[in-house]
């Protein structure tokens, strides 16, 4: 089967990816909708992360990455099924089809930051070789509320239209980082772990997406 098919096969139609959202997921790079998972699915796959975390304890997420002070597991839809409803969220398949035009799924991890860690430098999660070159949609899915106390994502607006920035070895491919030019260096942070001054920390209900271009 291919996208359309796909899309079509569960039930995802036009609105569930409205005006305002396709113009955010273009100048911003990111939006949240709200109640896309159920109290009891956040539950039930809150519960089936601690069950697979118990498993494989510190050699978890060790698939993709293992990371000092955040509980991971990955691989997870060949693991359980509890996570299968993620696979047919509307929303999430209606910005990929937007985004991507034709898509699959990469990869999921689970990913729960221990108290006083997890703060990760700014990064973009794969990199391009040209303005609209985008390849990758992130869907983060929350099973617990994201508050300013408990680590929110940061993010800076529109930074998907920058050249990319810090990509992570495992997603480099064949892409070799190149200088920035001087008009494009406004606003790149020098300091990735430091505070940007145009940064939201984004902020989102147990149940909810964050739907971000993975060039952000």
């Amino acid at each position: 089967m291919y996208s359309k098919q796909i899309i079509r096969a569960l039930n995802t139609k036009p609105e569930h990816i409205s005006p305002q959202q396709k113009q955010a997921l273009d100048d911003d790079g990111f939006y949240i909708v709200e109640d896309v998972l159920s109290a009891s699915e956040c539950a039930t796959m809150a519960q089936a992360f601690e069950d697979l975390f118990a498993r494989e304890s510190d050699q978890g997420g060790h698939e993709v990455h293992i990371e000092p002070g955040a509980r991971r597991v990955s691989n997870i839809f060949n693991k359980t099924d509890v996570f299968d409803k993620c696979l047919e969220v509307p929303e999430i398949l209606a910005a990929s089809h937007y985004l991507l035009g034709e898509f699959k799924v990469h990869g999921a991890n689970l990913r729960d930051p221990e108290k006083g860690f997890g703060h990760q430098d700014y990064h973009t999660d794969v990199p391009k070789k040209f303005a609209d070159d985008w390849w990758v949609l992130n869907a983060v899915l929350t099973f617990d509320d994201i508050t300013l106390e408990n680590g929110p994502t940061r993010v800076v607006p529109g930074s998907h239209k920058w050249v990319p920035i810090n990509v992570p070895a495992v997603n480099q491919g064949d892409w070799e980082p190149e200088d920035v030019p001087d008009d494009l260096k406004d606003g790149i942070p020098e300091d990735l772990s430091a505070a940007h001054p145009q940064e939201i920390l984004v902020t989102a209900k147990a149940g909810s997406v964050i739907i971000m271009n993975s060039s952000l």
